[in-house]
């Protein structure tokens, strides 16, 4: 053992160091002007003026602006030959061609690249097919070089200044000044328009120029997060974008690394506003000083590599969960003296040295190649001392003998370390949990920190973690909520965050919890209460009971265990409260499960409240939660992603069209915002509801009611859904639909469709060709089908409403799947009424084998005896029930078999009745024979005296 650490303090003296960065001349020689002989010779040999842009392509060829030789250089990987591709400078005595583009135009073949002259080209882009663009800062232009020539993209006439926003990018005008360009994995085109204060985008595909952040004012909007085209920017000299569409900008003078997400939001990530400077290394970036950063360039961990123009050095920030971390990976601050002085070989140069040791002066850019071994090379525009300079990276060491006793006091505490981390490693919870990670979840919430430390020290963290499918931001959140200094509101949004829902306090202790669409409860909102740790288990109760938390369902989360635990104890000898109070392995799987904690949250729901408040089906007015709703793809798809038109939606009472109208709306709000969908039902008075919304007097009349709302709606179009429009239609027929008319109008110039739901007087209207009505949902086109019959739910659709919802309440259904299916005929409210009785009686198991009690519940009762009454017809009603009652025994039956010789009818009653009854899916016609549609509907009847009722109708 002590030859090992012998031998190790031995190593540790030769070879102590660290890996770094080593700087090399990589274009350049020091000395100033342009020689061209140099063109073809060896890069590090030839004069350059201040460099500036630098870009790479696929080989790793290294191109730079060489600003005042009013060229771009382009240096060989492989043999360091410098080249000029693009520009020229024509001397008198120069028998050569070098004109400005503009003097080109009339004869396109004399747009070589290396024939036009550049005023000031200042930055340089290459895109994913190799070709090079320019930013010229003299003429305000972006030019591209393809296969040698040259031609404008952006702002042909060369005008400085801003004009062309959403227009085509050579007509635009920009002022980039001192600005740069890049190119994002899609080829879109960005430039940094300095002097304009923008970030602008060249869209690849239609070259049209868009601003993406800044407002034009030069200056700085205190915040975060806010709307990057509306937030101010002061110079901004360079920008990038990430692969995953994020936009990185380097601002100036504001001393600042600016990020703009893909919702258009911009945030800081580094500097402080305001403030230049310079105060050192690995610290959090947003705390961190620069002095003009004006270039960047990033790596493929999304780590970012900063020009920090006059702190002399090349900044990195690493990205890590918290944010950026920044150090120094070039430039020791200062700029060599000699470099002020411009005479020929005027700066040092670099053959090997560690790159933060040397001195830089004023770095203009960096761009950087990762290589198949995952290391870096770097390349730095090193701007006053007239070269371009490359890092690579090393693992060589630096010996220091001074450290021998520093190597002494390191080995001791390796030495007690390994002691500490034996103790470790035998630590019973952690060889417990490495035997099986699934333990994880059967400690409580307050173990958490301690097993997180275990876990971490040891190096089995990442491994139990993946074994439960768990997140270490999971991890660290749960503990976040348990630590004592963690203020309530921050732990009401993590459990809201955990639940995908939203939060509003009410105090410091209390908070309006509003539950996901996605958690598939028949209710919406709780309160969650964080009962003072030091307040008795007596007065936790009696503020339970006060008025604001006393009428609503209350989630009771105590962070003091002992607290919790009386608690529960006492909760549990009274089961009527609406109250959820959730144990310590409760909380731990609330916010560790991989399935995230709806189903860990609808336990703790089952578990604490009465399943009659909670069940998941919604049994009356229509389904509000897109969780709760199932089926009818092809209806819906038809409507939403079909013509814009006006549609029927027929059905009868139950079958599902308002569940349908309001699925239609959450759809439109969350996937179309760019139409406004507003949902009435006539039933309370259609116009009477649309003034309320609108805010108009209620004696508006209808046409000034829809003027307003297309108005209103406006840029948006606008789609009307319209339930219960029986009452409706049959007041439009009695006044010769004016309403109607106008509707109509505002559908056929694609202001506002109607999607109108009902039963028969919708139906007879919409079939009579010769009311105004039956050509109302074909105003758009007559090949549309417009008339929508609502039936039986889908087989599949069926099926996941049973079992889905019961899976998560831990119902077993699948003995019970097709008998309910099969009983109800898939209509969609008698399946929901047998699911509700079978989740508020399920028994302890949670198998279900029979359905017998749920069909006999009086809800099924109701929904099957409404049919007796489908008009306000009584005539028309009593002839239904005569053709019901004389064929239920029969069950199939044809047209035939109808006796009603004691039963006059008018012409069509007969027809009118058969569609009725089939329409409110009590019948369905196959062929010439007609069926009844559910089982269940006729076993009720059947259980009557069907004679002695059809001998009462006559």
């Amino acid at each position: 053992m002590w030859k090992l650490l012998l031998s190790f303090l031995l190593l540790s003296w030769l070879s102590y160091g660290q890996a770094a960065y080593l700087i090399y001349d990589f274009a350049g020689s020091g000395d100033v002007g342009f020689n061209p002989d140099d063109n073809g010779g060896l890069a590090v040999k030839a004069k350059l003026t201040k460099t500036r842009g630098l870009a790479i392509d696929k080989a790793g060829n290294v191109f730079f602006a060489d600003v005042e030789n009013r060229r771009v250089r382009k240096v060989d990987i492989k043999t360091g030959i410098i080249t000029t591709v693009a520009g020229c400078h024509k001397q008198r005595s120069q028998e050569v061609i070098c004109e400005s583009w503009r003097e080109n135009e009339d004869n396109p073949e004399k747009y070589k690249a290396l024939e036009t002259q550049l005023s000031a080209p200042i930055d340089v882009a290459i895109d994913n097919a190799d070709n090079l663009y320019i930013l010229d800062r003299g003429d305000s232009r972006v030019y591209k070089v393809e296969k040698g020539y040259i031609s404008p993209v952006v702002n042909e006439e060369g005008n400085h200044g801003y004009s062309g926003d959403g227009e085509p990018a050579i007509e635009a005008s920009i002022d980039p000044n001192f600005g740069g360009i890049s190119i994002d994995y899609d080829n879109n085109l960005y430039i940094a328009d300095r002097a304009n204060n923008r970030i602008l985008k060249v869209d690849a595909e239609t070259q049209r120029i868009t601003t993406v952040a800044g407002n034009g004012e030069g200056g700085y909007d205190a915040g975060e997060n806010l709307k990057a085209t509306e937030t101010k920017l002061n110079l901004p000299e360079d920008v990038l974008v990430d692969r995953k569409g994020n936009i990185f900008i380097a601002d100036s003078y504001n001393h600042l690394i600016r990020k703009v997400d893909t919702n258009g939001n911009i945030t800081t990530i580094a500097g402080i506003q305001g403030k230049p400077g310079y105060n050192g290394d690995n610290q959090p970036a947003i705390k961190a000083l620069f002095n003009l950063p004006i270039g960047i360039a990033m790596d493929n961990s999304d780590n970012l590599y900063i020009a920090d123009f006059y702190n002399n050095r090349i900044r990195k920030l690493e990205k890590t969960d918290q944010g950026y971390i920044i150090s120094t990976v070039a430039g020791n601050g200062e700029a060599s003296l000699s470099s002020i002085v411009q005479s020929n070989s005027i700066s040092p140069s670099y053959k090997g040295e560690f790159s933060t040791q040397v001195s830089l002066h004023n770095p203009e850019d960096v761009a950087l190649v990762v290589g198949r071994d995952g290391n870096i090379t770097m390349y730095i525009a090193d701007h006053q001392h007239y070269r371009i300079r490359q890092l690579k990276w090393t693992d060589k060491e630096s010996p220091d003998y001074t450290l021998l006793v520093i190597s002494i006091f390191t080995i001791l505490i390796i030495f007690l370390s390994i002691l500490y981390y034996f103790g470790l490693y035998t630590h019973p919870d952690v060889k417990r949990l490495i035997a099986n990670p699934s333990e994880l979840f059967n400690f409580s919430l307050e173990q958490l920190a301690s097993i997180r430390r275990l876990l971490k020290y040891t190096g089995n963290l990442e491994s139990v973690l993946d074994a439960n499918n768990i997140e270490e931001v999971w991890l660290d959140n749960a503990i976040k909520f348990i630590a004592k200094r963690t203020p309530n509101s921050k732990r009401c949004e993590l459990l809201a965050e955990r639940l995908s829902a939203t939060f509003k306090s009410v105090d410091e202790n209390i908070f309006e919890l509003k539950i996901s669409e996605a958690v598939p409860l028949n209710l919406s909102n709780f309160l969650v209460y964080f009962p003072p740790v030091n307040l008795s288990v007596s007065d936790v109760f009696i503020q339970l009971q006060q008025e604001k938390m006393g009428q609503d369902y209350v989630i009771v989360i105590s962070l003091k265990r002992s607290q919790r635990l009386k608690l529960i104890t006492q909760y549990e000898q009274d089961s009527t409260n609406q109250w959820i109070i959730p144990n310590g392995k409760e909380l731990l799987r609330l916010f560790l499960l991989p399935s995230d904690g709806i189903k860990t949250f609808v336990h703790l729901a089952k578990k604490n409240l009465i399943a009659v408040r909670i069940s998941p089906y919604q049994t009356h007015g229509g389904i509000t939660k897109s969780s709760l709703f199932f089926g009818r793809d092809a209806v819906i798809d038809q409507i939403v992603y079909g013509t814009p038109q006006n549609y029927f939606l027929m059905g009868g009472r139950g079958i599902g069209k308002t569940s349908i109208l309001k699925e239609i709306r959450r759809r439109y709000q969350e996937n179309h915002q760019e139409v406004n969908c507003l949902f009435f039902s006539s039933s309370e008075n259609f116009l009477l509801g649309l003034t309320h919304e609108l805010n108009l007097p209620k004696d508006a009349s209808p046409l000034e009611i829809l003027i307003e709302l297309v108005e209103r709606s406006k840029p948006k179009h606008c789609l009307v859904l319209l339930d219960e429009a029986d009452n409706f239609i049959k007041q439009e027929v009695a006044s010769s639909c004016e309403t109607l008319k106008v509707l109509r109008q505002f559908s056929e110039d694609g202001s506002c469709y109607f999607v109108l739901a009902g039963f028969w007087e919708l139906f007879k209207n919409s079939v009579d060709h010769q009311s105004p009505i039956h050509n109302f949902a074909k105003s758009i086109s007559e090949e549309s089908k417009a008339y929508i019959k609502i039936t039986a739910l889908e087989s599949k659709a069926c099926k996941e409403m049973i079992t889905k919802p019961m899976k998560l309440f831990g119902i077993d259904s699948t003995e019970v799947v097709e008998e309910i299916i099969t009983v109800t005929g898939g209509r969609a409210n008698l399946i929901a009424m047998i699911c509700d009785q079978i989740v508020q009686t399920a028994p302890e198991n949670g198998k279900i084998t029979e359905i017998l009690s749920a069909l006999q519940s009086l809800e099924i009762y109701k929904a099957l005896a409404g049919w007796v009454r489908l008009t306000k017809d009584e005539e028309h009603n009593r002839l239904d029930r005569i053709i019901v009652y004389s064929t239920v025994e029969k069950g199939e039956f044809t047209r035939e078999d109808l006796d009603l010789k004691q039963f006059p009818l008018p012409p069509n009653w007969m027809n009118d009745s058969l569609l009725r009854l089939e329409i409110a899916f009590i019948i369905k016609r196959i062929g010439n024979k007609y069926d009844y549609c559910v089982p269940l509907f006729r076993d009720m009847l059947l259980e009557q005296d069907v004679k002695a009722l059809l001998e009462q109708e006559f």
